[in-house]
């Protein structure tokens, strides 16, 4: 299959969502539609993915009803509850946003210094994927470790009174993590902003705590020793 015949416009029916790989990644549905045009419904189920113990993904539920992590095969949902978040591990899921790979092995990068926002991270991650010759790709990376502090939320559209991501995000639930031990998922590309990462950012994190609590990172600084885990080359 050549490359042209690899990328495909995302269909607005969930009929024609299940489609080829993008930049040898799996991605279904569109943030800026999601956002902008309140078009919440499902995009891809489960039983349409392959899901082994290599599987990492993450996104949103369909009807952005919370959030979605896949971390070494473990499929986990999160949903807000008032002052607290829903943890649990779902047989069956339906997502209006999901980006996904498989990773057989990783490699890891130690980093000789704290980084203290999530810009310095999407920096950091440019250098070593262009060392890697992988500018043009989707990249999964893991994070795992203490961080000293992460801002996050747990999206839910069901309780808005709105729409808009402002208004999912004030209707679900926020939390801050302060040195803590957590497990970051994330995939970085330049080229889908509005896709699959928000404006101005080449990032989509999640994290996982302690079978405590996950959700959507939105701010992150780390302590020391950083590790940065990025697919062996070639990425995938």
């Amino acid at each position: 299959m050549n490359t042209a015949a690899r990328i495909v416009i995302i269909s607005l029916g969930f009929a024609a969502c299940s489609q080829p790989l993008i930049n040898d990644a799996e991605v279904y549905g569109n943030l800026r539609q999601i956002m902008q045009q309140n078009q919440l419904q499902a995009r891809v189920k489960s039983n349409d993915l392959t899901i082994n113990e290599n599987s990492y993904a993450l996104g949103a539920m369909a009807d952005l009803e919370g959030e979605l992590m896949i971390y070494k095969g473990e499929v986990w949902s999160s949903v807000a509850q008032h002052d607290s978040v829903l943890l649990t591990k779902p047989h069956h899921f339906e997502a209006a946003l999901l980006v996904k790979s498989q990773v057989n092995d990783w490699e890891e990068v130690q980093i000789s210094k704290p980084l203290s926002s999530m810009k310095e991270l999407e920096q950091q991650l440019a250098q070593l994927i262009e060392e890697r010759q992988a500018t043009e790709r989707i990249v999964p990376f893991r994070i795992e470790g203490e961080i000293a502090h992460m801002d996050w939320h747990v999206i839910n559209a069901k309780e808005a009174t709105g729409s808009g991501h402002d208004a999912y995000r004030e209707a679900g639930f926020s939390g801050t993590t302060d040195n803590q031990t957590v497990k970051i998922l994330g995939f970085y590309s330049r080229n889908h902003e509005g896709i699959f990462t928000h404006h101005g950012s080449f990032l989509h994190m999640h994290f996982i705590k302690a079978d405590e609590a996950m959700g959507h990172v939105d701010a992150l600084s780390t302590k020391l020793p950083v590790t940065i885990y990025l697919p062996k080359n070639p990425i995938p």
